[in-house]
């Protein structure tokens, strides 16, 4: 599809742990997993329906893209990170939700899923007896993904089209906001036991550019348009910047839990954009909470205004710190040549 404008569609929402007593801090999540998943991808289907049907949004035009963007960190649970199974669920389960003809216009980039995995060791005597051959090793660091899943919409039925729609960019930089440091923790996985795991390359080459849709490089293309992706500190540290043989940027996207767009880590071209949401702060007033911002390179700040979210039965305060955010949509711009 050839698109000819661009709409840019942010849920602002604060996503980092929460502030309890003194300066100790817990991941917001439903006890039981498959309850905490069901209910972020329900706050997610709300949102965008809301999105989707608010009298901003180019609801009929088929050459306006629509890119919603959600922050860093939104999908967790109260652990910290999911297992690689519930991951799996959670991919899934938002793909699902954006399957249907409504959404072929409309690219999600689903803020960041944090999953985890652990390392094991031959087990002993007594459990290798009871058929038990493998078993985690606690004395060895937990295997932390922390990735942004950006699916198009609208893909249908057909077996392997949700995949075939999405790509996966996985974080590179730890950050000291990934997860609750061991002096601040009452519960969870702690920052120091996380092995932070980068994104594939190919053996000898720099290149951000995604040879296959889940290898987690942070360039690709969706229908001819080419973005570039980083996650929070990513942004930060010039990821893009540094990428070798780096082609000319459409739109560059920030999902972030604190970090707002840097000026000197800007790759999209002339004339093309940046967009970023972010789920720690507003660093207009300095105050934590959130923010989202649009540039378009050569002109400046695009303007926006925030509409309130219906969340209906969505147990909001069980799975975020400071509620359900605001919902921010930009008008429709011209895609770069």
């Amino acid at each position: 599809m050839a698109y000819k404008k661009v709409q840019f569609i942010a849920h602002c929402i604060y996503t980092a742990p929460k502030s309890i007593s003194g300066d100790k801090q817990k991941y917001v999540g439903l006890s039981k997993t498959s309850d905490d998943i069901k209910a972020r991808v329900e706050l997610v289907g709300k949102v965008i329906d809301g999105a989707r049907t608010n009298s901003k949004t180019e609801q009929k035009d088929s050459e306006t893209l629509k890119i919603f963007m959600i922050p860093e960190f939104f999908f967790r649970g109260e652990t910290g990170a999911y297992d690689m199974d519930d991951v799996q669920t959670v991919v899934s389960s938002l793909q699902t939700l954006v399957k249907g003809p409504e959404w072929k216009d409309w690219i999600f980039v689903f803020g960041s899923i944090l999953g985890k995995s652990f390392q094991t060791k031959l087990a002993g005597f007594w459990a290798s007896l009871f058929g038990h051959k493998d078993v985690i090793d606690i004395g060895k660091s937990i295997e932390g993904y922390n990735f942004v899943l950006v699916q198009k919409g609208g893909f249908g039925d057909g077996e392997g089209a949700g995949p075939a729609a999405a790509k996966a960019i996985l974080k590179e930089h730890k950050s000291t906001l990934d997860f609750i440091k061991k002096d601040k923790s009452v519960g969870g996985i702690i920052w120091e036991r996380v092995d932070h795991l980068t994104p594939f390359k190919e053996y000898g080459t720099a290149s951000e550019e995604q040879i296959k849709s889940y290898d987690g490089s942070s360039i690709f293309k969706i229908d001819d348009i080419t973005f570039g992706l980083e996650v929070c500190l990513d942004h930060d540290k010039k990821r893009l910047k540094g990428s070798k043989n780096c082609p000319p940027i459409d739109i560059q996207l920030v999902p972030s839990c604190g970090s707002y767009i840097k000026d000197d880590a800007i790759v999209a071209k002339k004339g093309g954009y940046i967009f970023n949401c972010d789920g720690y702060a507003n660093y207009d007033t300095h105050s934590l909470g959130y923010n989202s911002q649009v540039k378009k390179i050569g002109t400046g700040d695009i303007d926006t205004f925030d509409t309130p979210i219906n969340i209906g039965n969505v147990q909001i305060d069980s799975i975020y710190a400071k509620g359900a955010g605001t919902l921010r949509i930009y008008p429709a711009q011209d895609l770069p040549a």
